[in-house]
């Protein structure tokens, strides 16, 4: 399952973590970026979004 971590992090923690959670998933194809970077949700089967204290 093609899946997209797309997270808000002014100083890279929460980003850090949404790669954590990336690599302990069970499927392999998993990419993970700061919501100024993430490309188009259309091309992932599941899309996993966290804006927790955006900025």
């Amino acid at each position: 399952m093609k899946t997209l971590i797309v997270c808000a992090s002014r100083y890279g923690s929460t980003l850090e973590i949404g790669r954590w959670i990336g690599e302990r998933l069970p499927w392999t194809e998993t990419d993970c970026f700061a919501i100024a970077y993430a490309p188009s949700p259309a091309d992932y089967d599941l899309v996993i979004y966290r804006l927790e204290g955006a900025y």
